[in-house]
């Protein structure tokens, strides 16, 4: 129950409670406050990296919103990206997007001081390249944290603290950074990863977003419950149910002869057949069913080619009539 001062604090300054959206409304102002200090009249820049830090219980109360707050936000900065960029051929002067979510409990220290962040409080430092990146002497950093009625401001901050961050672990997410200028045609197939698998629920229930069908871009793949958490270079794949364990189950594939393996790390049976707790070859139209709920459909998408090699090559040697 709220205290006396804390119901006069509310009346003078409003909520200070921390949402998603008021979390990645911060992101991307801290994005747009970036850019703005680093873009020069020929040349684009902004950060690309975000190291936020939260009060403890605002971290427990939104830790299984990181990565969907991630996504979204990356989703915003291209959108804003796409109509400052001037249409021709542009190359990002980072190759990654990356944020990184740190809980401040009480006591914590960084450089031999002791962060103070009141709850529904957050400090965003951001940079122009993740951690290995740029050089450090280019590598501008903003800092901004959210103030008792107001929605963020600058705030001084030793950016060698973020030297002590390790860029590892589940609160740690990074996507490959691909802009499109506005006018550009977005169809080229070398921006986009082709799926090499799908997976379809053919049985009650979605994947997190009211999905009911994924493809499977990367050589691994984890099917987890509603709270799985990414780690770098792994497709996490989320069914919409916080008892599906994470993760249930992984696919791997193997990029040089297009085979797939599936390894059992919860409850799954694979055609009819219990493989909880070991691997197995992984065919095409194979029905796999985890906790004997949901049934999900296994395909493998053969690669795109341009064109078929054998009717290249026989309208070669026999010419069309006319």
């Amino acid at each position: 129950m709220a205290t006396f001062w804390d119901q006069i604090k509310r009346m003078i300054f409003g909520t200070t409670r921390l949402t998603p959206l008021s979390l990645e409304q911060l992101i991307i102002e801290n994005f747009m406050e970036g850019m703005k200090e680093s873009t020069l009249k020929n040349h684009v820049y902004y950060p690309t990296s975000f190291t936020l830090f939260l009060e403890n219980s605002d971290f427990e109360r939104l830790n299984q919103h990181f990565q969907s707050i991630f996504e979204d936000a990356v989703d915003e900065f291209v959108k804003i990206l796409t109509h400052s960029i001037p249409k021709g051929n542009y190359i990002p002067h980072s190759r990654t997007w990356h944020m990184q979510f740190i809980q401040v409990t009480e006591g914590t220290l960084f450089q031999g001081k002791t962060i103070d962040l009141p709850s529904g409080n957050v400090l965003i430092v951001s940079a122009l390249y993740p951690k290995g990146e740029g050089q450090k002497s280019t590598n501008t950093v903003v800092a901004t944290k959210t103030k008792m009625g107001s929605a963020g401001g600058r705030y001084d901050v030793n950016p060698e603290i973020l030297n002590e961050i390790t860029e590892d672990g589940p609160f740690s997410f990074r996507k490959k950074l691909v802009v499109v200028p506005k006018g550009v045609k977005a169809d080229n197939p070398k921006l986009a990863k082709q799926p090499k698998a799908s997976l379809a629920l053919i049985s009650a229930g979605t994947f997190v977003g009211g999905t009911k069908s994924v493809g499977l871009v990367e050589s691994q793949v984890k099917i987890c419950g509603r709270s799985g958490f990414p780690a770098a270079g792994v497709q996490i794949v989320r069914i919409d149910d916080d008892l599906v364990s994470n993760p249930h189950f992984i696919i791997y594939a193997n990029d040089f002869d297009g085979t797939f393996t599936i390894e059992a790390k919860a409850n799954l049976t694979l055609n009819g057949k219990s493989i909880t707790g070991g691997t197995e070859i992984l065919p095409n139209n194979a029905l796999i069913v985890v906790s004997n709920k949901y049934q999900l459909r296994f395909t493998i998408i053969p690669p795109k080619t341009n064109e078929n090699f054998f009717a290249k090559w026989i309208s070669k040697i026999i010419p069309a009539k006319s």
